[in-house]
């Protein structure tokens, strides 16, 4: 149970890094589109 819990930990981890990145290549390649990106979220 315990290792489970560290798995789902990590996962989320991951994919909030791999979100955080994809946002700042967004900011960096397209800032005119920042706007409407923070719109959708």
């Amino acid at each position: 149970m315990f290792g489970s819990l560290v798995l789902i930990t990590f996962v989320d981890y991951l994919v909030g890094m791999v979100l955080l990145c994809v946002f700042f290549i967004h900011l960096f390649m397209y800032p005119s589109s920042c706007v409407t990106h923070s719109n959708i979220i």
